[in-house]
């Protein structure tokens, strides 16, 4: 495909690309000459509506096509191009729109019958397929359900562990203090330390040994049963909770094959 710039940008500068694509149809603009600058613009976006036609990345390739067609209004090859790729994308009325466009333009004769052929054509294809429709997200998969772990740490878990470890604590504390309180094997009495005194502190040693032991049961009853509960329970995770949405989606001198 050839561009054809406008009669007084032609005397400027002529471009050559080949290939490319273009958004919806917008109004055509008006057939006023351009500027060496905005031929060399438009050669740009063309380019790279040809780079994302090959990609096939075609409405990309559109949106550079639109670009370079409003640089170039009298560019005849961009709105035959622009035609070919909403083919390339489906929307028919868009590229039937387009090659009437092209057909008025300053095109020889043998290429306005090829677009009458190419009108025709879609026409027919339009009556007997069905309109694209954007295709609705696909909604997300809900999430796999979570496998209870064994082992489970709640309040139940912590307050027995935390008795058993303050029985152990309070059992040893009174364990050395009826070891170091321990009366003498043949205990005596003097005018300091009456026989009253000597049983007293024996008394109070039977206390303190007393005391410790149950200490000590309290506290190994209640690591037992932190174990037992942490051990012999499962831990459920809580749902996650997620938020699920349904949708309702070139070389001028050429043309795009």
């Amino acid at each position: 495909m050839r561009w054809r710039p406008s009669f007084l940008a032609s005397l400027l500068v002529v471009v050559h690309i080949t290939g490319s694509a273009s958004p919806s149809v917008a109004a055509e603009p008006p057939n006023a000459p351009r500027s060496n600058e905005a031929l060399e613009q438009a050669h740009t976006h063309f380019m790279r509506a040809k780079e994302h036609y090959r990609k096939g990345e075609y409405r990309e390739s559109v949106r550079e096509l639109e670009t370079a067609y409003a640089l170039d209004p009298t560019g005849a090859e961009l709105v035959y191009n622009l035609a070919v790729v909403h083919e390339k994308l489906g929307t028919i009325d868009d590229a039937i729109r387009y090659l009437k466009r092209y057909e008025l333009m300053n095109i020889p004769d043998a290429e306005r019958e090829r677009a009458r052929a190419s009108i025709k054509r879609l026409e027919g294809a339009r009556r007997t397929s069905p309109p694209v429709t954007p295709k609705p997200d696909s909604p997300r998969p809900p999430l796999p359900p979570s496998k209870p772990r064994r082992g489970k740490l709640d309040g139940w878990t912590w307050a027995a562990g935390a008795l058993g470890f303050s029985g152990v604590a309070v059992g040893t504390t009174f364990g050395v203090l009826a070891l170091a309180g321990q009366p003498e094997s043949n205990p005596r009495t003097s005018s300091v330390r009456s026989y009253q005194s000597v049983q007293d502190e024996a008394s109070a040693t039977s206390t303190r040994a007393a005391v410790s032991d149950i200490a000590f049961g309290v506290g190994a009853a209640g690591a037992v049963t932190a174990v037992l509960l942490y051990a012999l329970r499962f831990d459920h995770p809580e749902a996650r909770v997620g938020l699920q949405i349904n949708g309702t989606a070139l070389s001028f001198g050429g043309q795009f094959k």
